[in-house]
C-alpha cells in the first residue's frame, strides 16, 4: 500500500480510473458487494456483535456468522462486550484452513423455530438496554440478549405493520394500519402513553410527517416523488430522509439539519427506494443498484460509488440492515431472489490511496483522517505520502507558503525533497554526496537490524549510496525546467529558506546530543542491575555532558557536523537562498557563525555577486586569514582591481573603513591561529594607511600580543608609534616594567634627541636663507638665534615630560646608563630627575637653581624627597611594629607551653624592638654639623658640607628628610667661579643689612627657625583640633538641653513646701525636681538679693516654666 501511494504521490495525480460520474463528482471504491447466502424466505436483517440476525417469512430467526460456533449465553455476552472476541475451537480450526488475505464465509450458525408467530417482519436491537425487538404476527416483542428469552411485549401492538425505537428516551413507536402508538419501557413492560393518527397507512404513503412525541401531535413535512418514503438514522439526532432523487438531514425539531445546510444533503443519480448509512457514506438501494455517496463532502470534490445489482421492485422487494456493523459493513436482502449480500467497505486507508492517485490531494488527507487510532502508524505513512504530494504540486502552482506547510508536515520530506525542487540551490556534487550519506546511513541501520533478527539487509551501505547519488542527480536535472524563474524564484526561495534553517537547526540539535550506549540507558530488554562502576561511570557521561560552556558545546557540534555532507549541502544552500534574497544583513551573520558551507562553492558565489564582506567572514570561519586579509587590503586601498564592483557593505569599505574593518579582523583572530608574519605583513599597509587604527590592533587584542613582536614591527613602520604602544602596554600590565621601562625610556631620549635635532635644523636653515637675502619671520629669526646660541626648547617635545615622570616614578630603571646617554649641557630637567634618583641632591639642586634658575622646582624638589623619607619611615616603623607583636605572640605561645613565666630577655627585646631611633629623631646633623649630648660641632673647615650626612653616632633611620631644605639654603649660598667649580660665599651680598658677619655663623639659626616654625605649625594644628571638639561637644549639650521636657501632673509637689504645685508660677531645677517660685524666692533670700540669687541660682542651674497642671506637658524656658 506505502509503495502505491508513494508512486501517486511522485506523480503527483494519476489518470481518474473512474473518471467523471454522471451525477458529479469523483468515482472511487468505497464498497465492495460480497455475496452472503440465500435464503428464500428471508424477510427482514439486522445485525448485532459479530451476527446478522435473519428473520424468515415462517417466523424462524436464523444466526449467521462469519464464526462456525453456536452462541451461548456465555459467549455472546462476551462477544457484544468486545465487538470481536476472539473464537478457540472452531473459528482457530476455520482460520487455519483459509486461504490467505481471505475472509471466512458466512454460515447459519443456529436456527431458532417459531421464534416468531407468523411472519417476522422487522428486527432491531437495543443496545442501550441489550434486546432485541422482533415485530411478529402476534406484536413487539422485547428479548434479552445474548439469551434470547422473552423480556416483554408491547400491548394492542398485535397486527402492527412497522415499529421505531429511540433508545435515548427508551420510547417505542408502534404503527398499526392508520395508529401510531407511544410506548415507554420502564425495565420490565412497555407502558403505554398515548396514540395519534395518520390519514392513511404509512406503508402506502409518500408524505412524511413528524409526531410529537409529548403531545402526539402529527405534522406533515413533505412528499416525495420516489418510489417510497425511506428513512434511516444518522445519528441519535439526526435522520436521513429520501426526497426524490436527493437525501435530506433533519433534526430532532423536525427541521433540516445544519448539517445539510436546509437543502440536499446527498444527490442521487435516481430516486433512492431504500437507505443506509455506513458513515461517512449514505447507501441508496433502487432498482438500478446500489449508489454510494458522501453524506457531507470532505472537500471540494464529492465522491461516489455505483454498483450494479439487480434488485427489482426494490421499495417492496429489498430489506436492509437498519444498522450497520462493527467494520461499516451494511447487508441488504431480495425478497423475490432470497439472495443476501454484504457491502463491505474498502479501508480508509486504500480510499485515501485512491484518491491520491486521482490526484485530490486534500480529500485523500481528509479520507486518512478517518483511519483508525489503531492503525495511527499506518495513518502517519500515508499522511507523509500525501503531503509530500501535495506540496510537490502546489510548488509546481506557484503556491509556495502553502507547499512549504505540506513539506512541513511531512515526515518525508527532507531536506533533499526540497532542495531537489532548486537545481539552482544544490550544487550537484554536494546533493549526491548528501544522497549518497543518508542512503549509506540507511543500509547500515538496515544491516543492524538484520543482524539483530529484525529482517534481512538488502544492498551493501556503498551500493545504496552510489544508487542514491545517481537518483538525485538524475532528479536535480529533471527538475532544472521547472525551476521558477525571476521574482517568482525570489518569492519561492524566502518561503522555503525558514524551512532549511529548521532542519539545520535539527541536524546541530542531533549531533549535539548523541544516542548513549544501551548498556547504561537500560536497552535490550531483560532485567538490568547497575553495579557501583556502571553507576558512576553515567554520573560521569552526565558531568561531562552538562559540563561545558554554551560556546564550547557549539564548537564542539561544530566539529561534529565538519564532515557531514548533508550539513555541506544544507549550509552552502542557505548561503546560495540568502544571496538571492534581498540583502538584509542576514547573509552576513550567517557567515560569521560556524557553519559547514562549501568553500569552493561559496567563494565562486559570493566573489560573482561582489558580496566580499560575507566573502571575508566565511574565510574566517574557515580559517582562510590570508585570503581575509589579501581581500580587505584590496578592498581598501584598491577595489577598482575585483572582479566584480562590490555589493552590500562591501561597497562602504573603501579607506579608512576597510583598514578599520582588517584591525577588527586581525583582532578577532583566535589566539591558536595568530600568524606573527602575516599580521606583519599586513600591519606596514594599516599603519601606513591610519596610524591609529595600527596602534588600536595591537592594544585591543585578546590576549595581546607579546611587546617583543610587536615592537619591531612599530620600528620599522611606524617608530612614532612604539612609545605610545608601550605606554599602553605598561597600563595594562601587557608589558613587564622590569623590562619594558628602560626600553620606553630609551625611546623617548631618542624621539627629543631626533625632535631637537630636526628644531636645530630647521633654525639653521632659515639662517642660511637669511644669509641669502630671504626675509624671515620673527619666530625663524628668534629660533635662529637660538639655534646659534645652542639653545633649544627641549621641553616643548611631549616625549620630555612623559620620560621625566617615568624616571620620578618608576624605580626599575638603570639610572646611571641613562644619565651617561644624556648629554652634560641639554635636557637638564631629565638630568636633575636622574640625579634625584640617584640620592645626589646637591648636584640636582645645582641644577635647578643655577642652570635653569627655577627656585620654585628646587623647593618642589625638597618637597618630594622630604614626603618620599616621610613615607619610608611610616612604612619602616610598621614593619617593627609588626615583627614586635608577632614576637609578642610567639612569647605568649611558649609562656602558655611553660606554665604562663615568660622566656628571659623578652621585655627588654620587644622594647627595643618597638623603641630604636624614636629618641634620636630629631638628632640631625645639617650642613656637616652635629648634634650630640656635648653640645654643636661644626665641620672641621667651619663650611657646610655639599652633600646629605646622617647624624653622628645615630642608627641610619634616624634621618627624617628634613635636611633637604638647610641643603637648598647652601646650595643657594654657593656661586660659580670661571672654570665651572662651586665654591660658598662667605659674605652676604647685602653689606649694609650683613655687615662682615659670616653666613656659616647663620646656620644654627636658619636650623633652629626651621625647626621652630614646624613646631609652631603642629602645635596650631593641634589646638584648632581641641577647639573644633570642645566646640561640637557644647553643641551636642545645648541640643540635649532644648530637648528636655518636664511633665506636671496634680500630683506632684513642690520640693521645698511639700505641697501640691498646682496652677502657681514653678521653677523646675537640673535634677528634673519642682518648687513653687515663691518658694524658691524665699529659700534663695528676700528682695534685691534674694531676686539677685534666684536669677542666679534659677536661671543657671534651673528652669523657670509657668503652667497649669492636670497632667499638661511644656518645654522649659529660661
Amino acid at each position: 500500500m506505502a509503495r502505491d501511494a508513494a508512486a501517486a504521490a511522485k506523480g503527483g495525480g494519476g489518470a481518474n480510473r473512474g473518471g467523471q460520474g454522471a451525477a458529479g463528482g469523483r468515482h472511487i471504491d468505497a464498497f465492495t458487494l460480497e455475496h452472503m447466502l440465500e435464503e428464500k424466505r428471508v424477510a427482514c436483517l439486522e445485525v448485532w456483535s459479530h451476527y446478522v440476525l435473519v428473520g424468515l417469512t415462517d417466523g424462524t430467526l436464523l444466526l449467521v456468522s462469519q464464526r462456525r460456533r453456536v452462541p451461548s449465553s456465555s459467549s455472546l455476552a462476551a462477544s457484544d462486550a468486545d465487538g470481536s472476541s476472539a473464537s478457540a475451537g472452531t473459528d482457530a480450526a476455520q482460520a487455519a484452513q483459509q486461504a490467505p488475505g481471505q475472509p471466512p464465509p458466512w454460515a447459519v450458525v443456529q436456527s431458532l423455530r417459531n421464534f416468531g408467530k407468523g411472519q417476522i417482519k422487522q428486527l432491531q436491537v437495543a443496545r442501550e438496554r441489550s434486546m432485541l425487538l422482533c415485530l411478529a404476527d402476534d406484536g413487539v416483542n422485547a428479548y434479552v440478549l445474548p439469551g434470547l428469552r422473552l423480556k416483554a411485549q408491547a400491548g394492542r401492538s398485535r397486527g402492527a405493520s412497522l415499529f421505531a425505537w429511540h433508545g435515548g428516551s427508551d420510547t417505542l413507536a408502534v404503527v398499526t394500519k392508520k395508529r401510531l402508538a407511544l410506548f415507554k419501557y420502564e425495565g420490565l413492560e412497555f407502558v403505554f402513553q398515548r396514540e395519534a393518527y395518520f390519514p392513511d397507512a404509512p406503508t402506502c404513503m409518500q408524505l412524511y410527517m413528524t409526531v410529537d412525541v409529548a403531545t402526539a401531535i402529527v405534522t406533515p413535512l413533505f412528499t416525495t416523488k420516489g418510489p417510497a418514503a425511506s428513512m434511516v438514522p444518522v445519528s441519535a439526532t439526526e435522520v436521513l430522509l429520501a426526497r426524490d432523487s436527493s437525501g435530506v438531514l433533519y433534526g430532532p425539531e423536525g427541521r433540516p439539519s445544519k448539517r445539510g445546510g436546509g437543502s440536499g444533503a446527498v444527490d442521487w443519480a435516481v430516486p433512492p427506494a431504500v437507505l443506509a448509512v455506513s458513515e461517512p457514506y449514505a447507501v441508496a438501494v433502487s432498482e438500478a443498484g446500489v449508489e454510494a455517496r458522501l453524506l457531507q463532502p470532505l472537500n471540494a470534490a464529492d465522491l461516489w460509488q455505483q454498483l450494479a445489482l439487480a434488485l427489482p421492485a426494490a421499495a417492496t422487494s429489498c430489506g436492509v440492515a437498519p444498522t450497520a456493523a462493527a467494520d461499516g459493513s451494511l447487508f441488504l436482502a431480495s425478497r423475490g431472489t432470497g439472495a443476501i449480500k454484504q457491502l463491505r467497505p474498502v479501508s480508509f486507508a486504500r480510499q485515501a490511496e485512491q484518491l491520491l492517485g486521482l490526484g485530490e490531494h486534500e480529500e485523500a488527507l481528509a479520507m486518512a483522517a478517518l483511519i483508525p487510532l489503531e492503525q495511527a502508524e499506518e495513518r502517519r505513512q500515508l499522511e507523509d505520502i500525501i503531503h509530500l504530494g501535495y506540496g510537490r504540486l502546489l510548488f509546481r502552482q506557484g503556491q509556495y507558503e502553502e507547499a512549504m506547510l505540506h513539506f512541513g508536515m511531512s515526515g518525508l520530506a527532507g531536506p533533499l525533497h526540497l532542495l531537489r525542487l532548486f537545481p539552482s540551490l544544490a550544487p550537484p556534487k554536494l546533493l549526491a554526496a548528501a544522497a549518497a550519506e543518508q542512503a549509506a546511513a540507511a543500509a547500515e541501520a538496515a544491516a543492524a537490524s538484520a543482524v539483530a533478527g529484525e529482517g534481512v539487509g538488502t544492498r551493501e551501505p556503498s551500493q545504496a549510496g552510489e544508487q542514491a547519488a545517481a537518483e538525485a542527480v538524475q532528479e536535480l536535472e529533471e527538475a532544472a525546467d521547472a525551476e521558477p524563474q525571476g521574482e517568482a524564484f525570489v518569492a519561492a526561495v524566502q518561503v522555503v529558506t525558514p524551512y532549511l534553517l529548521s532542519h539545520r537547526s535539527r541536524l546541530a540539535a542531533a549531533a549535539a546530543s548523541p544516542a548513549r550506549p544501551a548498556t547504561l540507558l537500560g536497552g535490550g530488554g531483560g532485567s538490568q542491575q547497575h553495579t557501583p562502576q556502571a553507576v558512576a561511570g553515567l554520573a560521569g557521561e552526565v558531568e561531562v555532558e552538562m559540563g561545558p560552556s554554551p560556546s564550547t558545546r557549539a564548537v564542539m557540534v561544530q566539529q561534529q557536523l565538519e564532515g557531514s555532507a548533508t550539513a555541506a549541502l544544507l549550509d552552502t544552500s542557505l548561503l546560495l537562498a540568502l544571496l538571492a534574497m534581498p540583502d538584509s544583513g542576514a547573509l552576513l551573520r550567517f557567515v560569521h557563525r560556524p557553519n559547514c558551507v562549501d568553500l569552493e562553492a561559496g567563494e565562486a558565489a559570493l566573489k560573482g555577486s561582489g558580496r566580499y564582506s560575507e566573502l571575508v567572514a566565511l574565510y574566517q570561519t574557515k580559517g582562510r586569514h590570508s585570503a581575509a586579509l589579501e581581500l580587505l587590503h584590496a578592498l581598501s586601498q584598491s577595489p577598482e582591481q575585483l572582479p566584480s564592483p562590490p555589493q552590500g557593505a562591501a561597497a562602504e569599505l573603501r579607506g579608512l573603513p576597510g583598514v578599520w574593518a582588517a584591525v577588527k579582523y586581525v583582532c578577532h583572530m583566535p589566539e591558536g591561529e595568530r600568524d606573527l608574519g602575516l599580521i606583519s605583513t599586513h600591519a606596514k599597509w594599516m599603519l601606513a594607511a591610519d596610524p591609529d587604527a595600527g596602534l588600536e590592533m595591537f592594544g585591543s587584542m585578546d590576549p595581546p600580543l607579546p611587546p617583543s613582536a610587536v615592537l619591531p614591527m612599530l620600528t620599522s613602520y611606524a617608530p612614532q608609534l612604539a612609545g605610545l604602544y608601550l605606554e599602553a602596554a605598561l597600563a595594562t600590565g601587557a608589558a613587564d616594567p622590569s623590562v619594558y621601562e628602560q626600553e620606553l625610556a630609551r625611546i623617548y631620549l631618542e624621539r627629543i634627541a631626533r625632535s631637537t635635532s630636526s628644531t636645530i635644523g630647521a633654525a639653521k636653515g632659515a639662517g642660511a636663507g637669511k644669509a641669502a637675502g630671504k626675509p624671515a619671520g620673527k619666530g625663524a629669526a628668534k629660533v635662529a638665534g637660538e639655534a646659534a646660541e645652542g639653545v633649544v626648547d627641549e621641553a616643548a617635545v611631549p616625549e620630555y615630560g612623559k620620560l621625566k615622570q617615568l624616571i620620578l616614578s618608576s624605580c626599575r630603571l638603570n639610572y646611571e646608563a641613562l644619565l651617561l646617554v644624556i648629554p652634560q649641557h641639554r635636557m637638564l630637567e631629565i638630568r636633575a630627575a636622574l640625579l634625584e634618583r640617584l640620592g645626589r641632591h646637591t648636584e640636582a639642586l645645582r641644577i635647578y637653581i643655577h642652570r635653569l634658575r627655577q627656585l620654585g622646582a628646587a623647593e618642589a624638589y625638597c618637597d618630594r624627597v622630604y614626603q618620599r623619607r616621610q613615607q619610608q619611615l611610616r612604612e619602616q616603623r610598621h614593619a617593627e611594629l609588626a615583627a614586635a607583636l608577632r614576637w609578642q605572640r610567639q612569647a605568649a605561645s611558649a609562656a602558655a607551653g611553660s606554665g604562663g613565666a615568660a622566656p628571659a630577655g623578652w621585655a627588654s627585646s620587644s622594647i627595643a624592638g618597638l623603641g630604636g631611633s624614636s629618641g634620636s629623631i630629631r638628632s640631625l646633623q645639617f650642613g656637616g654639623g652635629g648634634h650630640s649630648g656635648s653640645g654643636t660641632n661644626l665641620h672641621a673647615a667651619g663650611v657646610p658640607a655639599t652633600k646629605l650626612q646622617r647624624a653622628a653616632g645615630s642608627g641610619g633611620d634616624s634621618e627624617d628628610g628634613a635636611d633637604i631644605y638647610l641643603l637648598m639654603v647652601q646650595v643657594l649660598l654657593e656661586e660659580e667661579d670661571s672654570s665651572g667649580t662651586f665654591h660658598h660665599v662667605e659674605h652676604a651680598p647685602d653689606h649694609a643689612v650683613w655687615g662682615e658677619v659670616p653666613l656659616a655663623s647663620a646656620l644654627p639659626f636658619l636650623e633652629g627657625a626651621l625647626w621652630g616654625a614646624g613646631e609652631r605649625r603642629r602645635t596650631a594644628a593641634v589646638a584648632r583640633n581641641l577647639r573644633r571638639s570642645e566646640h561640637v561637644g557644647l553643641l551636642g549639650e545645648l541640643a540635649d538641653a532644648r530637648q528636655r521636657h518636664v511633665l506636671l501632673t496634680p500630683e506632684r509637689n513642690c520640693s521645698i513646701c511639700y505641697k501640691r504645685v498646682g496652677s502657681a508660677a514653678l521653677v523646675v531645677f537640673p535634677t528634673g525636681m519642682l518648687a513653687h517660685y515663691s518658694c524658691h524666692r524665699r529659700a534663695s533670700g528676700a528682695g534685691q538679693q534674694a531676686s539677685g540669687r534666684a536669677s542666679a541660682d534659677g536661671t543657671a542651674n534651673g528652669r523657670v516654666a509657668v503652667g497649669a497642671g492636670g497632667g499638661s506637658s511644656f518645654r522649659e524656658w529660661s
